[in-house]
This record gives structure tokens, sequence and C-alpha cells, in this order.
């Protein structure tokens, strides 16, 4: 029995509406959060999950030894979660990703309406701008990886710089 035949059950079994039986079932079988990563390679091995997941335990074998394995592969060999329990509760009830930590950038002591980094969507460009645009194009807050990514990694050990983690 799958989550929508089950959900369809306690609703007719127990008179519910069907968002509160969701709700009842998803608290019996909690979703697990797992990083970007596991989702993004679970999305893409989903259909042939086992034998998927199979050939990604033998392909990090091989990238271990080549010293060139992918952030997922990282995660499954970690020994930090019991990754496979993980991948099997997300292919019987769904998962959540984990929001990234998100930081606005500014330099200290610079006029704050031109003192944030900001990425210009348009033009793939970088510069200090004010903290909210109210524009489409450009993007004032970031992940540490876009940060890194761009070159900007030291900004979170450079006193020049003040971080704040925002949601």
């Amino acid at each position: 029995m799958d989550r929508q035949e089950a959900v369809q059950k306690l609703a007719t079994a127990g008179r519910l509406s069907i968002a509160h039986a969701e709700d009842l079932y998803d608290s019996f079988f909690p979703k697990p959060v797992v990083a970007q990563c596991v989702a993004d390679w679970y999305e893409g091995h989903k259909d042939e999950f086992e034998i998927n997941l199979y050939r990604e335990v033998c392909r990090s074998e091989e990238n271990y030894d080549r010293g060139s394995l992918t952030d997922f592969q990282k995660w499954l060999i970690s020994g930090k979660t019991n990754s496979f329990s993980v991948l099997v509760n997300m292919h019987q009830f769904g998962y959540k990703v984990k929001k990234e930590p998100r930081y606005a950038v500014s330099i200290k002591g610079i006029k704050v309406d031109k003192s944030f980094l900001n990425y210009d969507k348009f033009s793939n460009t970088w510069s200090f701008e004010d903290d909210d645009t109210g524009v489409d194009r450009f993007r004032a807050i970031h992940t540490r990886k876009e940060l890194e990514k761009a070159g900007f990694g030291e900004v979170f050990d450079n006193p020049m710089f003040e971080i704040e983690e925002v949601e």
C-alpha cells in the first residue's frame, strides 16, 4: 500500500478530511530531511531505485580510490547518518530538502546603500549595491557554496566584512 492509498483509508475509516488524514499519516511516518545533493541524486535515480543505488555504491568505491567522490557519494559513505535507511525512507515516504543557510555580506564602514554584495543574474557579475534593490535582476542573499564558487569564500574569515545569516 502506498502513501495515497493509506491516506484514503485513514480518511474513510476515521471520517477525516484528506488534509487531516495526510497530516496524521505524516506524523506516523515523518519524511527524512536531506541535503540538496541527496535529493538531486534521488530524483535522477528513483525510477530504478534499487539497481541505481547498487551501482552508486560500486561507483563510490572506484571514485574513492581515485579521490574523486561526488557530494552524494561523500554523504553515502560518511557514516554520519544511516544513509541506506534514509534513502529507503525517502523512497517510501517522500522527503524534505534541508535549507542551506543564506547570508547577506556587507563591507563594514561603507555607506549602507552601497555596501551589500549583490549578484547580477542577467550579466552574471558581482557588485556592491543596496541590500534590497527591489529588482528581480539582483540577488543580495547567498549560500556559502555560491560565495565560495565565485571566489568570495574569504568573506567569512575577513574582519572587513560583516556576515549576517538570514532566512
